[in-house]
């Protein structure tokens, strides 16, 4: 397992390579613990260990045993430290290849005397930047789901352009936002067109002085799919990348509301109930930014049949007429609630 401050996965950018291990060596460290059924061995088996060997494999399978000191590349501490075993790693894998380290070792089980051999390996790798192709890192999931009750409205989206393994910087780089709209026609497929497009929503995307997409997820309808292409300044190659934004609201358990009480006097001339909304992170807060709410009445009768009414009242704080509550049957009052939409 690597112990050190450094990966042990490398770039490389035609001149050097990050991490430098010649500087700041790459360190692996075995691990090896020992427990039986009943108990009587367990623990760190490291300082215990006989026969340590550390082998290098290259690619295309040369071996060559690694002497615990006085190698240039590699060195190691020795039997009996409880460290023992741990490898310092001081030369870099070549670019586009690997290095393979082997770990060998022998515990003897001192109430058997049975010897078991122990071996662990572990993949060094190193990519070459120089020859690896342009790649546009947006900083937003490919998909992802906008829930109003609960998410932040605004998301600001950054496109990242990475050329030889190093990130463009906004100066360097032409960048163009393209949102994805709905065909002339309605047989047409859709078509992405710019950001500042007539046919996009107004307000819905904005781009900012670094060329920082700034999304307003609020008015989103159902979904939208934006496309960033980006190139070096100069270059006629654009490289692009496509995300997409879903508004949904997750489940919501069934409606309620509280501040009615159950007997009502005839001197009172409204009840106020407010709706309650929950979902499975608890109450949601100001619900009426994203829901509206219909309360209904029925006035009560012998057989029950009385008429539900929808009232004008669309707020969780409704201000409702007792008029729906007859003297010898009651009422009844019912909420349901439904999604403004995108704003």
């Amino acid at each position: 397992m690597v112990t050190s401050s450094v990966t042990d996965q490398q770039l490389y950018d035609g001149a050097v390579h990050t991490p430098d291990y010649g500087l700041t060596p790459l360190v692996l460290s075995p691990y090896v613990n020992v427990s039986d059924q009943e108990g009587d061995v367990s623990g760190d088996a490291l300082s215990r260990l006989t026969n340590l060997k550390w082998t290098l494999v290259e690619v295309g399978g040369r071996k060559r045993d690694i002497p615990s000191s006085g190698d240039a590349d590699f060195s190691w501490v020795g039997a009996g430290d409880k460290n023992a075993g741990r490898l310092k790693v001081m030369r870099n894998a070549l670019p586009e290849g690997a290095m393979t380290l082997v770990f060998e070792a022998d515990h003897v089980d001192m109430r058997t005397k049975d010897v078991h051999h122990v071996m662990l390996s572990h993949v060094v790798r190193c990519r070459n930047a120089a020859v690896a192709p342009p790649a546009l890192l947006l900083s937003i999931a490919a998909q992802s789901f906008f829930n109003p009750l609960r998410d932040a409205a605004v998301v600001d989206v950054k496109g990242t352009l990475v050329l030889s393994g190093r990130e463009l910087l906004p100066g360097e780089v032409d960048t163009q936002w393209e949102v994805q709209v709905a065909g002339a026609r309605a047989e047409d497929a859709p078509r992405f067109v710019a950001w500042d497009d007539a046919s996009v929503k107004s307000g819905l995307v904005s781009v900012l002085g670094d060329g920082t997409l700034r999304l307003d997820r609020s008015k989103v309808k159902k979904a939208v799919t934006v496309r960033c292409r980006s190139r070096k300044r100069g270059a006629k190659v654009w490289i692009e990348e496509v995300f997409s934004v879903v508004r949904r609201i997750p489940f919501l358990k069934d409606p309620y509301f509280t501040s009615v009480p159950m007997n009502v006097s005839r001197q009172q001339d409204y009840i106020n109930p407010v709706a309650i909304v929950e979902d499975v992170s608890g109450i949601v807060p100001d619900p009426d930014r994203v829901l509206a709410f219909d309360w209904w009445t029925q006035r009560g009768t012998a057989d029950g049949g009385g008429t539900w009414q929808l009232h004008s009242e669309h707020s969780s704080y409704a201000k409702i007429s007792t008029s729906f509550i007859d003297p010898v049957y009651g009422g009844n009052l019912r909420l349901e609630w439904r999604d403004k939409g995108a704003e």
